[in-house]
């Protein structure tokens, strides 16, 4: 990850953080070899939403 710039904010389901990254594959497989996993229904080409816990999510 580059520069991450984070800010987090809490919605009724839940907490979000906003993480920028450099390279969204890279990030996406560094996580996933952690033992993360991906939210599908917000997740594709553009962007990723990793599930930190049950409602605390990182895009």
């Amino acid at each position: 990850m580059s520069s991450a710039t984070a800010s987090a904010r809490k919605h009724a389901g839940g907490y979000f953080v906003n993480l920028s990254v450099s390279d969204r594959p890279r990030s996406k497989a560094f996580f996933e070899r952690l033992g993360f996993s991906f939210h599908p229904q917000f997740t594709n080409d553009a962007a990723a939403t990793l599930v930190v816990w049950d409602a605390i999510f990182a895009m």
